[in-house]
């Protein structure tokens, strides 16, 4: 419409109306006005628009040439002290200025509010819009309704399999079967070859099948390896420098498969640069879960939680503490699978803590040699502490805080 206005209004319909003599109300002939429309040049003075097809002023009404005011002028005085906004100020000036027409133009905007009756919208949409609307946001209303259901039902393990825990006989496979659907459901968290001896012996002490989410969590709490999502004590980080081998190069490249929010990379680099001061260090850290991937770069940790070995890497933010710039430039956090392809160099280093136990068992094979074969001869593979790996290329090194391996050199 080139920038324009339009205003509901017809100007024939007025002038009708006044040649009438105005007998009719104010109010009764806003409502029996059709639809017009005077186009309003964006910023300019309103230019009146007839209801015929054709866009020049209606013809003035032919008088006697007896009476006076043929002789009037084109642009009589009441025409100039109308205001300009008011579009019928452009009525003919061979209209007696005795006419109620300018009566008539002082209300445009009263017929603006008023829906126009010449163009109603269709029967169908005018008594249904309002249900329609209605319809959508019911619909919306059980979409969520629906889905917060499905969240609670999975939290409370109500979904798939009976949340009432299911006496088992120790030892059964039946029981550890039980089990093993529980977690894979609830923590997505897969009993397999890597952590089967731990289960079986935690059901044998505890027979009961975990009845929802808070409960699998505890019942599992003890399989985690110390320090999991909190920074490593004083003493893990010693533990670490004490299994580095000593500078052989002039880069030390490490993998944290599985990193969290973050805590365990900071901890490792930490190590690294306490151990090798003059070397350059890289962690490669990822992780599937987005939202912890995404805020571990900025990690903002409470006084309360950093470990007096920490204090020289963090310096203070906006926000709480966070860690130097040496630290964070020297890791790479990304949001990866590592079900798929991993374009990573050789490491001497690579951190994968309880990592295997939340992959599925059928991809354990291709996870377990991809690591291998990244290793360089001599490199540490550190897994859980409750997890077991058997593979002919991984020697087992002795710790007593880590459940660590190297690979033989070739």
């Amino acid at each position: 419409f080139e920038g324009r206005l339009y205003i509901i209004l017809d100007v024939e319909k007025i002038l009708s109306s006044s040649r009438k003599g105005g007998d009719e109300s104010d109010e009764e002939m806003e409502e029996s006005r059709p639809l017009n429309i005077t186009a309003l040049p964006a910023g300019g003075t309103p230019v009146a628009r007839s209801a015929s097809p054709q866009s020049t002023p209606v013809p003035p009404v032919s008088k006697p040439a007896a009476q006076p005011v043929a002789k009037a002028p084109v642009n009589p005085p009441v025409a100039k002290q109308a205001p300009p906004a008011r579009p019928v100020q452009a009525a003919p000036a061979s209209r007696p200025s005795a006419q109620p027409a300018p009566v008539q133009a002082a209300r445009p905007s009263v017929s603006a509010q008023k829906p126009a009756p010449a163009s109603p919208a269709p029967a169908a949409v005018r008594a249904n819009d309002g249900n329609v609307l209605g319809d959508i946001l019911d619909r919306q209303q059980d979409m969520t309704d629906n889905l917060v259901e499905e969240m609670k039902k999975k939290r409370s393990g109500e979904a798939g399999v009976s949340t009432q825990a299911v006496a088992s006989v120790p030892g059964a496979s039946g029981g550890l079967q039980d089990l093993a659907d529980v977690l894979e459901r609830d923590l997505e968290l897969y009993i397999s070859d890597v952590n089967r001896n731990w289960f079986e012996k935690k059901l044998k002490e505890n027979p009961s099948i975990p009845a929802g989410f808070d409960a699998s969590e505890e019942y599992v709490s003890a399989f985690y390896s110390r320090s999991t999502g909190d920074l490593w004590s004083e003493v893990m980080i010693d533990e670490l420098i004490n299994l580095l081998p000593e500078e052989s190069s002039s880069a030390y490249y490490a993998w944290n498969a599985g990193c969290a929010a973050g805590h365990e990379t900071y901890s490792v680099s930490v190590a690294l640069n306490d151990k090798y001061r003059n070397l350059l260090t890289r962690i490669w850290a990822n992780d599937i879960d987005l939202v912890n991937v995404s805020m571990a770069p900025t990690l903002v940790l409470d006084e309360s939680e950093i470990p007096a070995r920490f204090e020289d890497y963090v310096e203070q933010g906006r926000s709480g503490k966070k860690f130097v710039k040496a630290i964070t430039d020297s890791i790479l956090f990304e949001y990866h699978d590592l079900t798929n392809d991993n374009p990573y160099p050789e490491m001497d280093l690579i951190v994968a803590r309880d990592f295997l136990s939340f992959v599925p068992e059928e991809n354990h094979p291709t996870m377990i040699e991809d690591m291998v074969n990244k290793l360089k001869p001599g490199g540490l593979l550190i897994i859980g502490e409750n997890e077991e790996l058997a593979h002919p290329g991984l020697i087992r090194k002795e710790s007593r805080l880590f459940n660590v391996f190297v690979k033989k050199s070739e």
